[in-house]
């Protein structure tokens, strides 16, 4: 009876952050999360909080009705600055 209940609690259990962003990815993020990832890198950004906590659109996105994770439009990302020589 117990594995029973073992199983049963197993399948109701809710995936953790990093699996839902797994999960995220794998829905067709993963190509432009790599590209927003360079461009930051591009901007010499390379350390970085993991890109799991910088696409997080909010500590309350399910109150909110938001996705958890969100890319920034393309046409927001600031132009690369003329570097001084």
């Amino acid at each position: 009876m117990s594995l029973l209940v073992a199983i049963a609690i197993a399948g109701c259990r809710t995936p953790s952050p990093v699996e839902r962003y797994e999960r995220w990815l794998a829905d067709g993020q993963r190509e432009k999360v790599a590209e927003y990832r360079g461009y930051l890198r591009a901007q010499g950004l390379a350390d970085l909080p993991p890109m799991q906590q910088i696409l997080r659109s909010g500590r309350r996105w399910r109150q909110c009705g938001a996705a958890e994770f969100a890319l920034p439009p393309k046409p927001m990302w600031p132009r690369p600055r003329a570097r001084c020589a």
